[in-house]
């Protein structure tokens, strides 16, 4: 099972009715191995700044934060590669 996200990287949790979580971003702290059970998303220890514990989250309840994706957008055009103009 592969992980999407790495540790280090800046997340946001998916708000959930039957959560009580800090709102904003969250980090990656590690990547968890994948359970004895079957489970389709990978899990991972995260931590918010706002918060003293970790939580263990599933990937399908991460997200990129909004300026994250503007600027994965907006890479492709300002990468300048050697030897190649684009």
């Amino acid at each position: 099972m592969e992980h999407k996200y790495a540790v280090g990287q800046i997340v946001e949790l998916t708000p959930n009715s039957l959560r009580v979580a800090a709102p904003g971003e969250y980090e990656i702290k590690q990547t968890m191995p994948a359970p004895d059970i079957d489970s389709a998303s990978p899990r991972y220890r995260i931590k918010s700044a706002a918060e003293i514990h970790e939580r263990i989250v599933t990937e399908s309840e991460l997200t990129l934060p909004e300026d994250a994706c503007e600027d994965a957008q907006a890479a492709p055009e300002t990468m300048q590669l050697p030897g190649i103009e684009l």
